[in-house]
């Protein structure tokens, strides 16, 4: 589920997708009998949420409304899970009810992050002072109105969805304000502005990175940020170095497999292998220097830029070449342009809108991330093993190669040693004739 347009979403699900059920064709009549499913095992509700489980700002997050929200989800999802079940094999039941059963008890905190994210949105609407015309409004709810149920109203369904107008005139201004600011035409301005970043130039990149939701508790955030500027002092202050650093800190495998580094990278266009804004950092990053915080869905980075390798040299594109670059750019920089437009909205956490969590929430919370960080360790200890298993079989292959070159150096100096000897042979035994002749030379005059 999408949680930047979480309640959006879910009116679009309620409303789109029985339509869409109704509209698929019976299915085809089995040719034999087929065994009577296994019954459908009980799942436990989904956790309740206290009545303020979240502020952000002076903002306090309704919980019964998310109870209730999560409770008439709960009914969908039980149906949806029969279903499934009925096509799971018997073995694997087990593994599908704890899976099942995750899913369930994630939801209250899926809808949570979504009226978090709802708030900060709402907080910048306001602050940025964005609004849309009433011509705007009253065609976006035009369209909305053609794909409700007949008979029901917008209010209606909103209200079933826990959503006011007010809410939504918001999610229409905020629509209506990102259709402007990610058009074709601030795309093109944005590459004009920055050639390098879609030319094919290349940095080398390496990072640092620690994982953080970008909707977690201000007071960590915080904390993440200040310990990778004080990494970052450290090592321009050359206290350490960086892939010291990033061995000891990183969660990415690159950390103890490759000092970080995750070699040359270009900015965006199609040849981009990066998160858009981890590239972008990349190139925002002075050469040889580091910046931080750079913001990802995986956490926050500390980047350091290495050396710059220029854009190479080609051919001309045809007409259709050119066409399709153009438009792989301009996708590339509006999804860059979006993703750093929605970070606008993240960062109010850090400054006017801190957000805060209740106790057993935020314990929920701690407790996924360490599952989470304890997932990255495992990977990180996999990678480690790997990469010393490369380094041992390369080092053999190096003793190896080093041994066969020994034994066809022993070989060649022996040859050599033997040849001498010949030649030393051959010049003894070829001396006295040599003398002969010279005394027979005389005798003959």
């Amino acid at each position: 589920m999408n949680r930047t347009y979480l309640k959006f979403a879910l009116l679009l699900t309620a409303l789109i997708l029985p339509a869409l059920s109704i509209a698929q064709p019976a299915p085809a009549p089995m040719p034999m009998p087929m065994p009577a499913p296994a019954p459908m095992p009980k799942f436990a509700l989904p956790p309740l949420l206290p009545e303020v489980p979240a502020t952000v700002g002076d903002v306090k997050i309704d919980g019964k409304k998310i109870n209730t929200a999560v409770a008439k989800e709960y009914k969908n999802m039980l149906a949806s899970i029969s279903q499934q079940f009925a096509r799971i094999p018997a073995q694997s039941h087990g593994a599908a009810k704890k899976y099942f059963q995750g899913q369930i008890d994630k939801m209250p905190y899926s809808y949570l992050k979504g009226e978090v994210f709802l708030k900060l949105q709402s907080q910048y609407i306001k602050r940025n002072k964005i609004t849309c015309t009433d011509k705007e409004y009253a065609d976006f709810v035009a369209t909305i109105k053609t794909r409700l149920p007949q008979g029901m109203t917008l209010e209606t369904a909103l209200k079933e969805q826990g959503m006011s107008l007010a809410d939504f005139r918001d999610f229409v201004a905020w629509e209506t304000y990102a259709k402007v600011q990610l058009s074709p035409e601030k795309a093109k301005a944005f590459i004009k502005a920055n050639p390098t970043y879609f030319d094919g130039t290349k940095r080398s990149s390496s990072h640092i990175l620690i994982a953080c939701d970008a909707l977690a508790a201000t007071t960590i955030q915080k904390a993440i940020i200040a310990q990778l500027a004080k990494i970052g002092a450290d090592i321009e202050a050359k206290k350490t170095t960086f892939g010291a650093e990033a061995a000891k800190y990183s969660v990415c495998p690159s950390g103890v497999t490759a000092k970080g580094s995750l070699g040359d990278i270009v900015c965006l266009g199609a040849q981009n292998r990066m998160v858009p804004t981890f590239s972008y950092g990349t190139f925002q990053c002075k050469l040889g220097g580091v910046i931080t915080p750079i913001r990802t869905n995986f956490g926050f980075h500390l980047i350091q830029a290495g050396k710059e390798i220029p854009a190479p040299t080609a051919a001309a594109p045809d007409k259709a070449q050119a066409a399709a670059a153009e438009q792989t750019n301009i996708q590339s920089a509006q999804q860059l342009l979006g993703t750093l437009l929605q970070n606008k909205i993240f960062d109010q956490a850090l400054g006017s809108c801190p957000i805060a969590y209740a106790p057993t929430v935020q314990a929920k919370m701690d407790k996924d991330a360490a599952e989470k960080q304890k997932q990255a360790d495992q990977m990180r200890t996999m990678a480690k093993a790997r990469a010393a298993a490369e380094a041992k079989a390369k080092a053999i292959e190096a003793i190896a190669e080093a041994e066969a070159k020994a034994v066809k150096d022993a070989e060649a100096k022996k040859l050599v040693e033997t040849l001498k000897k010949a030649e030393a042979k051959d010049a003894t035994k070829a001396a006295p004739e040599a003398a002969a002749k010279a005394a027979e030379a005389p005798a003959k005059k």
